[in-house]
């Protein structure tokens, strides 16, 4: 349904998009363009889109398109298909105080949820909203975000060069699961590191402790590792994005159910 002339008189122009159904590598929307008030002035029903060149995901990424790519990994990587992920880039103003952080993470609910969402904070400062999901948000330059209808937790760390006793000491116990990944998969003992650093971080964001048990799953795809805690499985997913200057690791954590363990 085009909009013809409607489109150019509009000026700033919005859109929604829902995916109706998934085939493989094809996909169907239905697409809403929108004025700044909301009007509809161009639809598309049944939009059928085939991807015809993939990444391995590892990027450089632009940022926003990251958080998409993170919610059809899950899915693929651990049949999750309930989590909706977001994430924002860097504020262009530096880095971020608490006020700041928080008016990031209400974006960034907004974009996951494709609406926007009042967040309250508990006194433990886990944020919350209503409607019966639970959310997660980490920050570190980019804000990253998490909405599921059960207990979710996400982090977000950049890979910073670190000593081995460094490394000792903020990984504990976790420290051998970590050496097992470098040496397992090949990859450099600081990336290996922060999978382990945000995976503990996204079980004491679930309401376990960080030093529970901590296992690598043989699951992975480029860029990816899968921890495992119990019913708990933690995907990272290592990557470069364009607007931040170190690789950083990204992490969520949902339950799994036992048809899936």
């Amino acid at each position: 349904y085009p909009g013809g002339a409607k489109l150019a008189a509009a000026g700033l122009l919005r859109y929604c998009a829902t995916e109706r159904h998934r085939d493989g590598d094809t996909f169907t929307w239905d697409v809403a363009v929108r004025t700044a008030t909301g009007e509809v002035v161009e639809r598309w029903e049944g939009l059928r889109l085939r991807a015809v060149r993939k990444q391995d995901g590892r990027g450089p990424w632009v940022t926003p398109l990251l958080g998409p790519y993170v919610e059809r990994a899950l899915a693929d990587l651990i049949g999750e298909t309930a989590v909706a992920v977001a994430v924002e880039p860097p504020d262009p103003d530096g880095p971020a105080h608490n006020g700041a952080r928080r008016a990031r993470t209400a974006v960034a609910v907004g974009r996951a949820l494709g609406h926007q969402a009042k967040v309250r904070y508990r006194p433990d400062g886990k944020p919350e909203i209503d409607g019966g999901l639970a959310i997660s948000a980490s920050h570190a330059g980019v804000t990253l975000c998490v909405a599921a209808p059960d207990t979710v937790a996400c982090d977000v760390e950049p890979v910073t060069a670190r000593s081995a006793e460094t490394w000792d000491g903020l990984l504990g116990g976790h420290a051998p699961v970590a050496g097992l990944l470098t040496a397992e998969t090949g990859e450099d003992a600081d990336t290996a590191a922060t999978r382990v650093w945000t995976a503990m971080e996204c079980l004491q964001k679930a309401g376990l402790p960080p030093s529970s048990p901590l296992t690598v799953t043989p699951v992975r795809r480029d860029g990816w590792t899968v921890f495992a805690s119990g019913t708990m499985r933690i995907s990272t997913l290592a990557v470069t994005l364009r607007d931040a200057p170190d690789p950083v690791v990204f992490a969520t954590t949902s339950a799994q159910a036992p048809d899936r363990l």
